[in-house]
């Protein structure tokens, strides 16, 4: 599993057991391994990499724009774009 893909799966599911007293800690972890939000939006023909940066992408701009009602939506997509194995 890449670094990435672990980190992303390690935040969001933070997230999903600690609620909001986790945004802080997981939006620290994200962007520390580099996902930036809005990352290969319209970016076609995606690698399963290209998809996790998107996915750690979305969870920033979410938590950033503090798009709260959005959080539980991508929390259960976390397995379709960001599975522990491809």
């Amino acid at each position: 599993m890449s670094k990435l893909r672990s980190i992303v799966r390690a935040a969001v599911n933070r997230l999903d057991s600690g609620g909001m007293s986790a945004v802080p800690d997981a939006l620290s972890a994200l962007k520390e391994a580099g996902a930036v939000a809005h990352k290969n939006v319209g970016k076609k023909d995606m690698s399963p990499d290209d998809v996790v940066d998107w996915y750690a992408g979305r969870v920033v701009a979410i938590l950033e724009g503090e798009n709260w009602f959005a959080v539980n939506s991508i929390v259960n997509a976390l397995d379709r774009f960001c599975p522990e194995q491809v």
